[in-house]
């Protein structure tokens, strides 16, 4: 659940979502723990005016603080290009979705038998700006590939608990890939600044088994 004073992400619900988060965890811990080292060294310095002059002509430290963040980067990178590779390209997916963004409201094809127009409608405090008058129903455990364009201006579409967010470009066709773990009802918006009526291009996305998907795509 999100609200207002929330300061983490939101509660993961695919399995790409959870790859970057373990990533953003490994990531913290190396700033974390650089940080913790600049400090002590700004202290060092601070409260022993000699350790400056004695350090001055120190090829040993020098050659250090240019290794070790090269070090460090390495370290970093190899999760970060295994995450980018997981979630890059799949083959045989089981439902192929086009995404099209309009002024101002998303259209949804479905395996080419399903198109629907979705509109923001008002709603109560709770669900504020992102309820919709038809919703996208996609299958859990399954493995969607979601083509992303746009008709007219740049969109973004994006659903934080799925780890989605890609640009609706006009003229190009982007595409992402994200399997929903559970059933459930997960919202989102256009994270691009497309234009006065930008905020009200929300998204709803009602995850249900791939029984009931099979009976609404007939």
């Amino acid at each position: 659940m999100i609200n207002w004073f929330i300061i983490s992400f939101q509660d993961a619900n695919s399995t790409f979502i959870l790859i970057l988060l373990f990533f953003h965890d490994h990531l913290i811990s190396y700033v974390t723990l650089i940080l913790r080292v600049v400090l002590f060294l700004i202290c060092q310095i601070a409260y022993w005016k000699i350790f400056a002059k004695v350090k001055i002509n120190e090829h040993t430290l020098e050659r250090t603080w240019t290794l070790l963040p090269l070090f460090i980067l390495g370290i970093i990178a190899i999760p970060s290009i295994q995450a980018l590779y997981f979630m890059e390209d799949f083959i045989s997916p089981l439902v192929t979705m086009k995404t099209i963004g309009n002024q101002w409201y998303w259209t949804y094809e479905i395996n080419e038998k399903t198109k629907i127009d979705s509109y923001m409608i008002s709603s109560d405090y709770e669900n504020r700006l992102l309820d919709v008058d038809n919703s996208l129903f996609l299958p859990y455990l399954a493995l969607v590939h979601n083509l992303i364009s746009s008709s007219d201006v740049i969109h973004s579409w994006a659903i934080p608990r799925l780890g989605v967010k890609v640009d609706a470009v006009p003229g190009r066709i982007n595409r992402c890939y994200f399997i929903i773990n559970n059933p459930g009802t997960f919202y989102g918006q256009c994270s691009e600044i497309c234009g006065a009526n930008h905020t009200f291009m929300p998204i709803r996305l009602r995850a249900i088994s791939l029984k009931q998907f099979c009976t609404l795509s007939i």
